[in-house]
């Protein structure tokens, strides 16, 4: 036994302070006794939710301190300014990890949307189909192609996979943050250093509820999908479009219509996204969100 095979295993590492933080990030009006429900009722859930957050706080913290550092140079090349990091701490080079922060971050907030909508476990939420038995119910056919399986596929992910659930969850929001989320922000193109006249025009003539649509669908294709599987990042609107390097960008671009700050930039808003669903699926005990985390 003496020459028997040694193993190390994973940590096993615990938030001591799960109430603390959960009343500090979440429920600062929740008395202890309500703390204690959810954390009872949502265990290791709640906890992965919290601990997520506080590490985005604590990035944040860290892109303060990286900024402190930061010797930004300004370039201009006629109407576009570039702005360099040369940031340096005790002889490690930082340059753009500021920027990083801020997509890791995006990304971040919105996979904790994707844990809150697994929370509501007891609210009636609608039985998940299997694909499979979905194609039999709803479509008659014995046979098909694999054009039709295809098209098929996209229709049961769109109404019973993530996409669904997460533009659901975003539906219970309150008003006022849905007209801040749809009076911050607007999708269009750009077209050298200009919004593009036609898709802005297109866009001021959708209805408030399809631009609340459009930007949670952005929200869950372009940020979230796109950093997991394209390892493409979303950085935050800083610069105004007329200065911007972005001449003419690939698609939709997501624009701030406002000056962006602390308070109204994405990270600040889908901050305030997921503080609101926190209190109305675990405090409020809401029972009736339709979701059903397709797994």
């Amino acid at each position: 036994m003496g020459n028997e095979k040694k193993f190390w295993c994973p940590l096993d590492v615990k938030n001591p302070s799960l109430k603390e933080d959960l009343k500090e990030f979440f429920f600062k009006d929740a008395s202890d006794d309500v703390i204690k429900q959810v954390i009872d009722k949502y265990g290791y859930d709640i906890s992965v939710i919290c601990d997520r957050y506080e590490f985005v706080c604590k990035l944040q913290d860290l892109q303060k301190i990286l900024r402190k550092h930061n010797k930004r140079q300004y370039q201009r090349n006629g109407n576009i300014l570039i702005i360099s990091d040369s940031i340096e701490i005790d002889g490690y080079e930082f340059n753009g990890v500021p920027y990083d922060i801020d997509a890791l971050c995006q990304y971040l907030l919105l996979t904790i949307v994707d844990k809150i909508i697994t929370l509501p476990k007891d609210s009636g939420n609608r039985k998940f189909i299997p694909f499979v038995d979905w194609l039999f119910k709803f479509h008659e056919k014995s046979n098909y192609t694999k054009d039709e399986l295809e098209a098929f596929g996209k229709e049961h992910y769109e109404e019973w996979g993530d996409r669904y659930n997460f533009k659901k969850i975003f539906s219970i929001l309150s008003p006022n943050l849905k007209n801040k989320i749809i009076n911050t922000f607007v999708l269009a193109k750009v077209d050298s250093q200009k919004i593009n006249a036609d898709s802005y025009e297109k866009w001021l003539n959708y209805k408030d509820e399809k631009r609340f649509t459009q930007i949670v669908k952005y929200f869950y294709d372009n940020i979230r999908c796109m950093y997991t599987h394209s390892c493409s990042r979303s950085f935050l609107s800083y610069q105004p479009i007329e200065t911007s390097p972005i001449s003419n960008a690939k698609g939709t671009v997501l624009l701030s219509q406002v000056k962006p700050n602390a308070n109204n930039n994405l990270i600040a808003i889908l901050k305030e996204v997921i503080i609101e669903l926190m209190n109305t699926i675990c405090i409020s005990k809401i029972d009736n969100l339709d979701c059903q985390k397709d797994i």
